[in-house]
């Protein structure tokens, strides 16, 4: 079974319903409006869903569709594993014997053929985008620049598509909008030098999150401290331990899984501890070079940024580690510092924030409540989403278009995730 599968099932049916409203239902309805079938609606399990708008269309309940307004059409089964199986027995239990059952291989072979052309409306219509570097490296394993070529490219197209706001304006102004705001975590030097003249080009307001333990220096963020050490480095073998527990990681001869192994192990270290590692690795390895394509911007640079009508400065904590294997006095003193240190920097306060890495597992509920305590309005995370003038502080989730490596694919990533996100 293959997608032209589905497109002959369609045919032969004067309407089709897609049972399943989630990531499933929402890639078969834009899979099929690009090969001119118009979907009538979702079908869902839970009554409360009933009525909702997704991807312009209307969601209904199993008894709405046994009325006789909507019989006699054909369903597509459009749930993931988890689900089809539960599905199946609703539709055995009202006698719904006439449906297409879509299962993982085939909705594989659908979204891969999914062009995602058409947008569409959501309530939740602010996109944050999350960008990282902007430069041309010659080392890049952890996927964080994207080249200022394809940026400028990016930016100019975020500028034609969406109203750009800032993430300290009020979101509530937004409504009717399709809204999008930039930002950048870390606090690279090349966000001063490559990111910021493509933003004045365009006029483009951004946010850049700052992380305060390397300013000033030639230290690298330990990620890319861990880079250099296992690239420069023949040695057979790294030890270390973590939480007690020890660790001897053979030398891969593919340099970057070595480094995509020990990551995490580093990330779940106190600062201390991972700097102490780092060191005693280069002293090994006589890593002595410094590399000016990875620093962090100094303190003039990012004074200098926030004087920028375009740019506002957020707090990224002091040492980028992982919030949510500290405790909670560390964690104070990582937001609480970092945003004092910023503060003094520019002059003025700050009143947005960023966790390192981003992802739901990296911090937790006393992350939330010490960031709010510290006065910060706009607390925003990095697993993907949309979000919307009713944003759950704390909670707001960006999009990394950033690992893309030309504009078409961007678009479709893009697109990819307002279809899966947007309401």
């Amino acid at each position: 079974m293959n997608a032209a599968s589905l497109n002959i099932y369609c045919s032969e049916h004067d309407k089709v319903y897609c049972y399943g409203a989630g990531l499933y239902g929402r890639t078969v309805r834009v899979y099929l409006a690009e090969h001119g079938i118009d979907i009538e609606g979702f079908i869902v399990s839970d009554e409360i869903e009933s009525g909702r708008m997704i991807l312009e269309k209307k969601v209904y309940s199993v008894t709405d569709y046994l009325k006789p307004s909507i019989q006699k059409t054909g369903m597509i089964i459009s749930v993931s594993d988890k689900y089809r199986k539960e599905v199946l027995k609703i539709l055995h239990e009202y006698g719904i014997t006439d449906y297409f059952c879509m299962d993982e291989e085939l909705f594989l072979d659908v979204e891969k053929n999914c062009e995602y052309k058409n947008r569409y409306y959501y309530k939740n219509n602010i996109t944050v985008f999350c960008y990282h570097r902007v430069a041309d490296l010659p080392m890049d394993t952890w996927k964080l620049a994207v080249k200022p070529e394809l940026f400028e490219q990016q930016v100019e197209y975020i500028k034609k598509n969406y109203t750009l706001i800032r993430s300290d304006d009020d979101w509530s102004r937004t409504s009717g909008k399709t809204a999008a705001i930039i930002t950048f975590d870390d606090g690279y030097e090349d966000i001063y030098r490559n990111a910021l003249p493509i933003l004045e080009k365009y006029e483009a307001p951004a946010t850049v999150f700052v992380c305060t333990g390397n300013l000033d220096t030639e230290q690298e963020f330990w990620w890319d401290e861990l880079e250099r050490i296992v690239f420069s480095s023949n040695r057979e073998f790294y030890d270390l331990s973590v939480s007690g527990k020890d660790y001897r990681i053979r030398g891969s001869n593919n340099r970057v899984e070595t480094c995509y192994y020990l990551h995490p192990l580093l990330k779940q270290m106190d600062y201390r501890e991972r700097r102490e590692l780092l060191l005693k690795w280069k002293a090994e390895t006589r890593q002595l070079i410094v590399r000016d394509y990875c620093r962090s911007m100094n303190k003039s640079q990012i004074q200098e940024l926030s004087e920028s009508p375009l740019i506002t400065i957020g707090g990224h904590t002091v040492t980028h580690s992982c919030l949510a294997f500290e405790s909670y006095e560390q964690q104070e003193w990582e937001i609480e510092q970092s945003k004092k240190e910023i503060e003094d920097i520019i002059g003025t306060e700050i009143e947005v924030f960023s966790y390192p890495f981003g992802q739901k597992e990296d911090f937790t509920f006393d992350t939330i409540k010490i960031a709010n305590r510290a006065g910060y309005k706009k607390i925003f995370a990095a697993f993907p989403g949309m979000s919307g003038a009713d944003f759950n502080n704390g909670l707001i989730p960006r999009v990394n278009i950033g690992q893309e490596l030309e504009l078409n694919s961007s678009i479709r990533l893009l697109r990819r995730f307002e279809t899966e996100y947007g309401d």
